[in-house]
């Protein structure tokens, strides 16, 4: 091979050696960058720039949601990367009170707390002591006795405890009757079975329900006859909603019934 051969291949060996040192030196920065990135990403995730600064709780009336999320850990300087949504609401759905609940991290800063509560609607008789339960039939709490304000539904249901939900037909049929009445009759109603039917007192009027079927159209025509002037002593009939009627001269409650004593 000539000399001048020799010159050409030495300066490309030397070419490809400085090519391929140049590409191992970007590979390194690149990498070396990556790596400070990442190191800096991970400092900031769990510094104070991205921690909690604003937790908003919405809905919690009667749910003690503030009490679980500082038992979960939830609070001022968390860091947003550290929480687990899911295992925060599971937490709040473990409440008796709360049937929705839904924890939402909004960065850099905030985390919003949505809880959607049960309403409670009537107390119900456990026979040792009172069960208040949404219109859905969840038992969120117990009490030696029902407060005069709100309805009461005397058909026993023993045993139950917070946090459950209970099945029966006539009492679900119960409950949907009292959450359709306005608030003005709700107050005070009762709802008891006789003589195998479903009966309620509603505004001091005794009214026949029978099956437990219909119940909001059986309440729909309640209050439009209770808007009506009706005679002495009348007792309501709704067993067939789209044909009510006011019996006069029947008794308030008929015999056998088994509705509580009136509260005090």
């Amino acid at each position: 091979m000539n000399p001048a051969m020799d010159r050409r291949m030495a300066e490309r060996r030397r070419g490809v050696a400085e090519q391929s040192a140049r590409r191992r030196l970007r590979i390194l920065l690149i990498a070396a960058i990556i790596a400070a990135l990442g190191g800096i990403a991970a400092w900031a995730l769990r510094s104070p720039l991205l921690d909690v600064d604003h937790l908003n709780v919405q809905g919690a009336v009667r749910s003690p949601a503030e009490a679980i999320l500082a038992s979960q850990g939830l609070g001022a300087g968390r860091a947003l990367i550290s929480i687990d949504e899911g295992a925060i609401e599971a937490a709040l759905l473990a409440d008796p009170w709360i049937a929705h609940a839904e924890v939402r991290v909004e960065w850099p800063a905030t985390v919003d707390v949505i809880v959607l509560e049960y309403l409670p609607m009537a107390w119900v008789d456990g026979g040792d002591e009172w069960s208040l339960l949404s219109v859905e039939g969840a038992v969120l709490e117990h009490a030696a006795a029902p407060d005069a304000q709100t309805a009461r539904i005397d058909l026993p249901i023993p045993g139950v405890h917070r946090g459950s939900r209970v099945s029966d037909p006539d009492l679900l049929g119960a409950l949907q009757f009292v959450a359709a009445l306005d608030d003005v009759l709700r107050e005070g109603a009762a709802v008891f079975a006789a003589d195998g039917d479903l009966w309620a007192t509603v505004a001091g009027v005794a009214v026949r329900l029978g099956r437990p079927v219909e119940m909001p159209e059986k309440a729909a025509a309640v209050q439009a006859l209770l808007g009506e002037e009706l005679p002495p002593g009348s007792t309501l009939d709704v067993i067939a909603p789209t044909r009510p009627a006011a019996i006069p001269g029947l008794p308030l409650e008929p015999e056998g019934a088994t509705a509580a004593e009136p509260l005090p």
